[in-house]
């Protein structure tokens, strides 16, 4: 992958944000994640063509530890109308709503701050208006999953139920889709 030719000539800071950005230019779209990605990983490669923020953070956080960074895997629940979506979109979600949890990474780099880590968004979906970072020092958070309210959690043991998250699977699979259809229409995945 012509991205990461000479990564194994980078260190620290040079490396962590060659990473994040290799991960964050993966397109977004809501897809599947299935048994066969695993709580360490598993299956999810540097191949992938597409991905939401759980197949995103996985791969940034497997290709982090595997370069030595002490990095944490964390949910954070967000809301979807906080996002340049467009209603009759975010309207599929009547019985779901529009609070979900997402994943993120922590870096632990900095013993007085948190360091959130969030390659969601890749850098064709600035024009829409989401949060993308373009320029990131390495050293500090990155843009998050949105401008809104946000509460970070650990996620080991997070469940969705136990932070008023209930999601129905037909809307959730409506509006994975709807949502895909629009963002293809709007822009192309390279």
């Amino acid at each position: 992958m012509a991205f990461l030719d000479g990564i194994e000539d980078l260190r620290g800071t040079e490396l962590l944000v060659k990473l994040f950005h290799f991960v964050q230019n993966i397109p977004f779209r809501i897809t599947p994640f299935d048994s066969k990605f695993n709580a360490r990983g598993e299956g999810v490669s540097i191949f992938i063509k597409k991905g939401d923020s759980r197949h995103k953070s996985l791969l940034l956080h497997n290709l982090l530890q595997e370069k030595n960074f002490d990095v944490d895997r964390m949910k954070v629940v967000f809301d979807w109308k906080d996002l340049p979506i467009p209603a009759e979109i975010l309207g599929i979600l009547r019985k779901s709503g529009t609070r979900w949890s997402g994943d993120v990474l922590k870096l632990n780099i900095n013993p007085y701050y948190p360091v959130y880590v969030d390659a969601t968004w890749n850098f064709e979906l600035e024009s829409l208006g989401f949060p993308v970072t373009k320029v990131w020092d390495g050293k500090g958070s990155t843009e998050q999953m949105t401008r809104g309210k946000l509460e970070y959690f650990e996620a080991e043991g997070f469940r969705d139920e136990d932070h008023g998250i209930v999601l129905d699977e037909d809307e959730v699979k409506r509006f994975g889709e709807a949502l895909n259809s629009w963002l293809d229409s709007v822009v192309s995945i390279k």
